[in-house]
């Protein structure tokens, strides 16, 4: 939703980056990030997993408060900003 919905005021204030830098950081780590589909559910997108690590860095929430926010688990978060820190490393 944010990334179809967000003025670029809103995307900067909730992402502490503009809309074109995380687009350029999803291109760069997506493939190392993303994971397929299974019989038992669907994958989370690269993007929701760079932004929910972002969101994450870029503010003072607590892993349930991003968890809510992005409506997966609070041990979902945690895994995401591992994977994307990571990417970001290598």
């Amino acid at each position: 939703m944010a990334v179809k919905e967000f003025t670029e005021k809103e995307w900067r204030d909730n992402f502490r980056l503009s809309k074109d830098t995380f687009m350029y950081i999803v291109s760069m780590i997506e493939d190392e990030v993303s994971c397929k589909d299974t019989k038992i559910r669907k994958a989370v997108s690269s993007q929701k997993r760079i932004a929910i690590a972002l969101y994450f860095i870029g503010s003072t929430a607590e892993y349930r408060t991003i968890g809510n926010l992005f409506g997966v688990s609070t041990s979902f978060v945690c895994k995401c900003i591992k994977d994307v820190a990571k990417a970001i490393d290598h």
